[in-house]
């Protein structure tokens, strides 16, 4: 193995100094050893033990890299903790997913259940050991969607650390856990967002208040987040901030600002989105007619509609889409008089029918409302959108959903299996037993039963983990040349693996 670079970017390692290395070269017979002075180190001693102790020291002299130096204030220390670490078995687990070692279904499956690990370690009020913090911010560097957990169980200590390396700052951008009073007026930005989420979440008006107070002294990159704990909360107390927020300098504090009114009741933004999607929607006998606006103008702008349209899309079917998205959805039962079912029957001229659709799913993903999600699900081809609307739904729905459309179409399903995070209701973990077995009996799709088992390793209920090993053992039987039984063992062992974490992290 390479040695370190030295000080100076040698490879070689520390050497010896040259009276000592010509000495030990030919002994202390031919050339006495009687102390030297090297590098502004005096070696004292004769003969060859003062020859071996003086090596030993001059090495490690020089390993040391730099000549110490004095004046210089020291690092401050990392600051207490309050938190309890988890206990020792949990810590072992930890280590384990970190290298993937042990983990039943390799490097991927260890990704899936590192995230499930943190966030119960997080929801426990657990933190990390000090020595795997490393570990974990590399981690955290490489996959974004692990850091608000890995934030909470770092401790403070995680924040302190973080300072010290350019490729860790992200954490001081993380929510932490444990917050204090004394984090608003000088902690990180995590240590400020998490203590205003804090204040938000038991008294919305004293958050309000503080967040109104510093709002426009607040960094650029800052007030995006901080606007955002308002969704805890939100309420018509928080439509002036957020009005005032719309007209900010920063694109990423106007979106929030735009996202926040329009998924609050009541809100003006919400009622000039339906004034303005009513005026482009409109029934005329049996029939949706639709007239898009021609442009986006300043009102718009200011209410959050976005310009480009992506790939393939109109501008002007844009537009519609970007009113519709942001319209409450009651406003079409209201205004045409008729349940949601029978408003999205309505046959829609000169072929707006797509757009209208698109424009209410990405409602009914907002508002996260059950009854249009479950309606639009099938009709929407747009995979992300499907996702989304897929979130939505309420347990029981969605879990049938994910059946029908693992019987019908097993690659596309799991495509939003894939998107769909959180614990799976049992219904669902059924369904997706009954593919695997479905998919096994063929051979278009054989190779699929992999991604499926993949996906539901960190997310299917442990207790199925015997019915997991059960069809393995089917499998195997009917198929003992075959690849298949192995990779549904592998997904009965990672939930078996997860039961042993859950029990270790109470």
């Amino acid at each position: 193995m390479a040695a370190p670079p030295g000080p100076s970017g040698d490879r070689r390692g520390p050497v010896l100094p040259a009276e000592l290395l010509s000495a030990a070269l030919v002994g202390t017979e031919r050339r006495p050893f009687t102390g030297t002075a090297t590098d502004g180190l005096r070696l004292d001693g004769s003969g060859p033990a003062a020859l071996l102790e003086g090596t030993a020291v001059a090495l490690a002299y020089r390993r040391a890299g730099v000549v110490p130096v004095t004046g210089r204030a020291p690092i401050e220390p990392a600051p207490q903790e309050s938190a309890f670490v988890v206990p020792v078995a949990a810590a072992h687990r930890l280590a384990l997913l970190l290298t993937d070692g042990g983990v039943p279904g390799g490097s991927e499956v260890a990704l899936g259940l590192l995230g499930d690990w943190l966030t119960r370690a997080a929801e426990r009020g657990y933190r990390v050991p000090a020595e795997l913090l490393p570990s974990l911010l590399d981690a955290g560097r490489r996959r974004a969607a692990l850091r608000p957990a890995l934030a909470a169980v770092a401790g403070r200590r995680g924040a302190w650390l973080a300072a010290r390396r350019p490729d860790w700052r992200y954490l001081l951008t993380e929510a932490t856990a444990d917050p204090d009073p004394a984090d608003w007026a000088t902690g990180t930005p995590g240590q400020r967002l998490a203590y205003l989420g804090a204040v938000r979440a038991t008294d919305p008006a004293a958050g309000l208040e503080l967040l109104t107070t510093t709002f426009d002294s607040e960094d650029p990159e800052d007030r995006a987040r901080l606007l955002g704990t308002l969704l805890t909360g939100l309420s018509l107390a928080d439509e002036p901030l957020l009005e005032r927020a719309l007209d900010d300098r920063r694109k990423e504090v106007r979106i929030t600002a735009a996202d926040l009114l329009a998924a609050l009741p009541g809100s003006g933004l919400r009622q000039r989105m339906a004034g303005r999607a009513l005026a482009c929607v409109r029934l005329e006998g049996d029939r949706l007619v639709v007239t898009p606006p021609v442009e986006r103008d300043e009102s718009m702008r200011r209410d959050g509609v976005q310009p480009r349209p992506p790939q393939g899309v109109g501008p002007q079917a844009w537009l519609l889409e970007e009113i519709l998205a942001r319209t409450p959805l009651d406003t079409w039962p209201a205004a045409f008089d008729r349940p949601a079912d029978r408003v999205l029957a309505l046959p829609v001229a000169d072929d707006w029918g797509v757009t209208i659709h698109r424009g209410l799913a990405r409602a009914a993903a907002t508002e996260r409302d059950p009854v249009w999600a479950t309606l639009l699900a099938d009709q929407i081809t747009d995979e992300v959108l499907a996702a989304q609307l897929y979130d939505a739904l309420p347990p029981a729905e969605l879990a049938r959903y994910a059946a029908r459309s693992l019987r019908r179409d097993p690659i596309r399903a799991h495509r939003l299996i894939a998107m769909q995070s959180g614990a799976w209701p049992d219904e669902l973990a059924e369904a997706v037993l009954d593919a695997v077995k479905a998919l096994a009996g063929g051979q278009r799709h054989a190779w699929h039963i992999g991604e499926l088992c993949r996906s539901a390793a960190p997310s299917m209920p442990v207790h199925f983990a015997g019915r997991a090993a059960d069809l393995a053992e089917k499998l195997h039987a009917d198929h003992p040349d075959s690849r298949q039984p192995m990779v549904v063992a592998q997904l009965a062992a990672a939930l078996n693996f997860r039961r042993e974490m859950y029990e270790e992290l109470r």
